[in-house]
């Protein structure tokens, strides 16, 4: 009895120095993650006027907001186009249009500094493939 326990751990010890030794996954993760699309752009817009279309978007509600391959303007006010895309490149998605005017605050929110803000992209709320961006009109 003596010898199956040992050769047991001895096999358990081998395997576990087999899965120690195996070189780690080096393929990149290609598939896009919410972080990856969360960035902010260079140029300069007038930050009550993204303010004036995230609550326009925020008032529709339920509304749903579709977007298509190619950019959909959602709402222009001023210098500022509140725009949208599908990032899953497949047909039509749609996201409430209050949960596209919220996920728009993600932007303001990390885009801007005192009265200077900035366009950005990020993603609708629990819809990764509605892309939501913020720029010049």
């Amino acid at each position: 009895m003596a010898k199956l326990s040992t050769l047991s751990l001895t096999l358990l010890a081998f395997a576990t120095t087999l899965i120690a030794a195996l070189p780690a996954d080096s393929t990149p993760n290609t598939l896009t993650t919410l972080a990856d699309l969360n960035s902010c752009d260079t140029t300069q817009l007038t930050r009550s006027n993204i303010l004036a279309g995230i609550n326009y978007l925020i008032s529709l509600g339920n509304t749903p907001c579709v977007v298509g391959q190619e950019s959909v303007v959602f709402v222009t006010k001023g210098d500022v186009a509140i725009t949208g895309y599908n990032g899953l490149m497949g047909g039509t998605a749609s996201a409430p249009c209050n949960d596209v005017g919220i996920s728009a605050r993600w932007i303001v929110s990390h885009c801007a500094s005192g009265s200077v803000a900035f366009g950005g992209t990020t993603t609708a709320i629990g819809k990764k493939e509605v892309v939501i961006r913020i720029r010049k009109a």
